[in-house]
């Protein structure tokens, strides 16, 4: 589910400055561990929340437009069979191998995940192909959700002809691939709009090590000194200097 960011801008916007003391801040914080992140992406592709179909429109890229002529340089047997202008349609469906999730930034983290996808024309199958990802996700928190964005990501594909198409220029499927995969910065990944309450004006999302936090810099809770150990303040001061 895709949320709108609220009017409220996100602190990306501005330099951020990281306060070690943090954790007193923030009044009611969210806490969520990497395999709360991973089991949910777990789920997700139990429930086929993850596969997409591979067409024209949410996919397509200037290099790549589903139309069987884009792909005579790769499967030159096409030329012979398919106009120009016949349409291609195909399917991914999210896998669990590989699928692991840690820290990546001090506000994102890595999620690889590999997905089995197939394009077809006319329901005639050309080609099977694999795309194993490596995505860096920064967390965007506005006022009551959080929202997932792309920041970078790798992609290693695997083709595997089928039928009487072999495949002519690999390099040149690759970078379809890339380039369709390039619409993915254009709007909130996966698991966006996750709920929290109560909201914040002036939220923030931190990567640590076993988990993510995210909490407001403009919310004291004035209680929270009395929970942290004096000699913790004395070694976070020998830290800041």
């Amino acid at each position: 589910m895709e949320m709108p960011l609220a009017a409220c801008p996100h602190p990306s916007s501005h330099p951020q400055v990281l306060h070690p003391r943090f954790r007193t801040y923030g009044h009611t914080q969210q806490f969520i561990s990497y395999d709360f992140y991973e089991n949910m992406i777990r789920y997700a592709i139990g429930k086929n929340l993850l596969d997409t179909s591979l067409e024209r429109g949410p996919w397509e890229s200037t290099m790549f437009q589903f139309f069987a002529g884009d792909l005579y340089e790769i499967f030159p047997r096409l030329q012979t069979i398919y106009y120009a202008s016949e349409e291609i349609n195909g399917n991914c469906k999210a896998t669990y191998t590989g699928l692991k999730v840690w820290k990546s930034d001090y506000d994102s983290f890595n999620v690889s995940i590999h997905f089995d996808c197939e394009l077809n024309i006319r329901r005639e199958k050309i080609v099977d192909f694999g795309v194993g990802l490596q995505l860096e996700i920064q967390g965007a928190p506005d006022q009551s959700h959080l929202n997932f964005k792309l920041r970078r990501h790798d992609q290693f594909p695997s083709f595997y002809p089928y039928g009487q198409y072999k495949i002519e220029n690999q390099q040149l499927a690759e970078l379809m691939v890339k380039h369709s995969l390039n619409r993915l910065y254009e709007g909130n990944l996966f698991g966006s709009g996750f709920p929290y309450s109560p909201p914040k004006d002036y939220p923030h999302f931190l990567a640590e090590e076993n988990y993510t936090i995210v909490y407001d810099s403009t919310h004291v809770d004035p209680h929270m000194d009395d929970l942290l150990d004096s000699g913790d303040y004395l070694q976070l001061d020998e830290e800041e200097q």
